[in-house]
């Protein structure tokens, strides 16, 4: 075969003319749009493999609006909580017809407009967006450019647009609950931004299960700010220098699990016996932590399905829906062995002197 058959890109036409349909027919097939009978749709996509057809994404972008692409703004890939979810969110996307781009803003506004702007260039369909920050222009402008946002777990002020949250009231009450019955006073909560709305629930969770154990909250527990791995070693270590060190530590944010227990292993203490751990995150990995990790859980392969779900409804729906909506999707708490054991009482002192690095906010205080 020549060097020019191998390069010939087959065209919408000539898929349309070996299928018997129009290129009308052809393109609604692959733009989603208009009503195509099952049958004319799987001979379309039959001939397309054949003539090995891909539409031009530019083009396509061009006559639609926007490309069948799907931009999913994370803030780490590290967090264990996100691989479950984007592998999820790929396999529905590609049933629908949709390709998965992802992008990683790493809590830094610049690097998150940035990826903003890409893909409103790009002219990709939706943007769902995990953990954004709270600089609204990136996403406004997403949505000038014509772009669908959703939102997972934050929403920028001044954006109207899909929120999903989970149920973490719920289950972080039930959480603290758990280890106030199992004797521990002084929980510590670690959470990154206060002002994302899934913390938000959380810190509410907390002072409900203090206040329906008739027990007043220790002041200086909850701890927020916490982004990145110095940062979780600063919040340890200020928490067992303390007078009066955590007896119980709930690392509220997924990424912050596997730092906050290292840490704590690095420190010497014991899990369970000195300090009950519980973690959040997706539900596959906990049980496989020694100790096996208590845990606020999500279904990550779940939610990734579910997300595209919404998404889809959103780009299909139009008038019919809501301008914007909240949508909560469930969580649970399950106890395992890493909350449990016998209390062990100690003094901060006893613990070594911290070393502190990186920065995060007692109850709104710098460290």
């Amino acid at each position: 075969m020549s060097d020019g058959a191998e390069n010939h890109r087959s065209t919408i036409s000539e898929v349309a003319r070996q299928a018997g349909v129009s290129p009308a027919t052809v393109s609604n097939v692959f733009s989603g749009k208009g009503r195509v009978h099952p049958v004319l749709r799987e001979r379309v996509l039959a001939v397309a493999r054949e003539l090995a057809y891909q539409p031009h994404p530019l083009a396509q972008a061009l006559r639609t609006g926007r490309n069948r692409t799907i931009g999913f703004a994370v803030a780490f890939i590290s967090n264990p909580t996100v691989p479950a979810i984007l592998q999820s969110a790929s396999r529905a996307a590609h049933e629908a017809g949709y390709n998965l781009l992802i992008c990683v803003t790493e809590y830094d506004p610049a690097l998150e407009r940035a990826q903003l702007e890409a893909l409103a260039r790009q002219r990709v369909a939706v943007v769902m967006a995990f953990h954004a920050g709270d600089d609204p222009e990136p996403y406004l402008l997403a949505q000038r450019a014509g772009v669908q946002v959703l939102f997972v777990g934050h929403r920028p002020a001044g954006v109207e647009a899909d929120l999903v949250l989970y149920g973490h009231r719920a289950t972080m009450r039930e959480a603290v609950a758990h280890l106030l019955a199992g004797g521990r006073r002084r929980v510590a909560l670690l959470l990154n931004s206060p002002t994302n709305s899934n913390n938000e629930r959380r810190m509410a969770g907390y002072a409900d299960a203090y206040a329906e154990a008739g027990l007043q909250a220790p002041p200086g527990l909850v701890v927020t700010g916490v982004y990145t791995e110095e940062a979780t070693v600063a919040a340890i270590d200020a928490l067992l220098a303390r007078s009066e060190p955590p007896d119980a530590i709930i690392a509220g944010v997924g990424l912050l699990v596997r730092w906050a227990l290292a840490r704590l292993r690095e420190r010497g203490i014991a899990i369970p016996e000195q300090m009950a751990f519980v973690g959040s995150g997706d539900r596959q990995w906990g049980r496989l932590m020694e100790p096996p990790l208590s845990m606020i859980e999500i279904d990550g392969q779940g939610v990734g399905r579910r997300l595209v779900e919404i998404m889809l409804e959103r780009l299909q729906g139009g008038d019919a829906l809501p301008p914007v909506r909240e949508i909560e999707l469930p969580s649970r708490f399950v106890v395992r062995a890493s909350s449990g054991g016998v209390v062990q009482r100690f003094r901060g002192r006893q613990l070594g002197s911290p070393s502190l690095s990186g920065k995060a906010e007692i109850n709104g205080s710098s460290l």
